[in-house]
């Protein structure tokens, strides 16, 4: 099968042995994602396979009509190809996928149909919620991403945490960036200094301390989702801590979305009226200055290696990046608030604003609620937070789940081996839309290529221990069950560690050093009915 492996050559003598490994790659095309694309606006395709290069270019053909080109085609550090194609008046049909490096060909025959194109359709899901440690952090996934056949442009991610003692949230795959414009016109220390969030004391016009983590995302590619590996900690000054997820957008159908234009301006202009500025920058400055900042067309969708450090915008400094660019001032960082505070305002008081209501309204708001306790066993699964005792959820395309897993305090030696099974028995599952998601132990956090239902990584923890941890994952199609194995290995002879002090997962004396956990999504039929009951179970061994 095309791909890349590493491949080991192990070789005994009597009591002589010796182990050698090298990277082998089998050209061809192994597989694409997604397999089909709507005809009215831009996608974004994956190739995976071998033998892809710096010079390759990606192209779908079809006999009696013209090769369409990628606009855009990234080979990135995991030798996949990244592709984006204008498929807008194409016509429908099945389509060869052709790889071309100006010398060799490589043809995938009619593995890509065009359809018709749909709205783009971002959706968001959060694993985790529930009962947590107080003081202690705990993993936790957001998982986002776009259901419909072509790509969603300009999105923001919103996550809210209360302002409290001891509660605090860090996103571990993130890359936030300043905008280009920030960077190139020397505004981006000032931007920087104001931090990842920002603290306000209303939401949706109604009173709420809280941070507010805003992230922007320029291209949420077409039936596709990622994960974002998070942290979360809370105090013990509640009993109850709430933390609300949301998108906004997508905020491009072409042009930016007037109703955008028209609530950042409104916002503007109140914000720097409350903080006591004596000139307030014109619709024009301001709406411009955005449609720079937040441009989608000079971006590049995120490649699947770039998957474990996500570049991503802080939709506050987008807009502060705005005023910068109007020689506005941005107050210590209170014009933001201001304008995050009134922007949700307008969302909820669509009489009054309806630019904000509909440049900005909520999808798939979730409201995640947190009970911090003193103790409890921390192997545990968690999914998407439904409501009511009963756990009513949304009629949504995909789930997720988080498996958690720990080596108790009072073990007496690490563990060397984890076996993690999860036994899917609905009877509604699409796992043509299956992937395998984030997963680690203590400080360690790895992603898997996104989109796959098979993997093996070998993860080297020399020279801090002298042990390689290789992971496989691997989805049972026909037994519908999800597997994971960690097994702790002997650098030299890529056997299992005989030293019973030599496994990957320590006691977890000191939090988080034992604690490990793994991540799946999953799709749902169409044919769901109300009231069905999704169940599943993991076992760990």
């Amino acid at each position: 099968m095309p791909g890349i492996y590493n491949v080991c050559l192990t070789a005994y003598g009597g009591e002589m042995f010796d182990t050698y490994c090298e990277e082998v790659e089998v050209h061809g095309i192994e597989r694409i994602f997604p397999t089909e694309g709507g005809n009215t606006d831009y996608l974004t395709l994956y190739v995976y396979g071998g033998g892809f290069n710096q010079n390759s270019v990606v192209k779908l053909r079809r006999n009696g009509f013209d090769d369409i080109m990628a606009l855009q085609t990234i080979f990135d550090a995991g030798k996949t190809l990244t592709a984006l194609f204008d498929l807008a008046q194409q016509e429908v049909g099945l389509w060869d996928l052709v790889i071309d490096d100006g010398g060799l060909q490589m043809i995938l025959p009619q593995a890509f149909s065009i359809v018709p194109g749909e709205s783009s359709a971002p959706f968001v899901t959060y694993n985790g919620g529930g009962r947590i440690l107080y003081n202690r952090w705990t993993p936790q996934t957001i998982t986002i991403g776009n259901k419909a056949n072509v790509d969603a442009h300009g999105v923001v991610l919103w996550v809210t945490i209360p302002e409290a003692p001891g509660n605090d949230i860090a996103f571990l795959n993130l890359h936030v960036l300043p905008p280009q414009v920030a960077i190139d016109h020397g505004h981006a220390a000032e931007l920087e200094a104001l931090g990842p969030y920002v603290v306000v004391d209303s939401l949706f016009g109604k009173p709420n301390h809280a941070r507010v983590y805003t992230f922007y995302f320029p291209i949420l590619p077409a039936r596709s989702s990622f994960d974002i590996a998070l942290r979360v900690k809370m105090g013990a000054t509640s009993s109850q801590v709430p933390l609300n997820v949301w998108l906004s957008g997508p905020f491009y159908h072409s042009p930016l979305s007037p109703e955008v234009q028209g609530c950042v301006a409104l916002s503007a202009a109140k914000a720097l009226v409350k903080a006591g500025a004596s000139i307030i920058p014109g619709v024009a400055c301001l709406t411009g200055a955005m449609a720079v900042a937040s441009d989608y067309l000079n971006d590049e969708p995120p490649t699947p290696s770039t998957f474990d450090n996500l570049d991503t915008r802080s939709w506050g400094w987008i807009l502060g990046s705005n005023l910068l660019e109007c020689a506005a001032s941005l107050y210590g960082g209170s014009v933001i608030t201001g304008m995050l505070t009134i922007i949700t305002s307008g969302v909820e008081a669509a009489q009054e604003n309806a630019d904000c209501y509909s440049g900005f309204r909520q999808v798939g708001w979730l409201d995640i609620l947190y009970y911090p306790v003193g103790s409890f066993d921390p192997n545990e699964k968690a999914g998407t937070p439904g409501y009511t005792d009963e756990g009513y959820i949304a009629r949504q395309s995909k789930l997720g789940y988080q498996v958690r897993f720990e080596n108790k305090s009072t073990a007496t030696a690490p563990a060397q081996e984890v076996v993690i099974l999860d036994t899917l028995t609905f009877h509604k599952l699409d796992f043509e839309n299956f992937s395998f998601g984030p997963f680690g132990w203590g400080d360690t956090i790895l992603f898997p290529l996104p989109h796959s239902k098979e993997f093996a990584m070998d993860v080297d923890l020399r020279p801090e221990k002298e042990v390689i941890v290789r992971v496989v994952g691997e989805l049972d199609e026909a037994e519908k069950v999800v597997k994971w194995r960690f097994l702790s290995l002997d650098p030299a002879t890529l056997d299992l560690v005989g030293d019973s002090d030599g496994g990957f997962l320590p006691p977890n004396v000191n939090s988080p050093e034992g604690e490990g956990f793994v991540n799946f999504t999953l799709g749902l039929s169409d044919d769901i009915l109300n009231e069905e009951k999704i169940e599943n179970r993991a076992t760990i061994v």
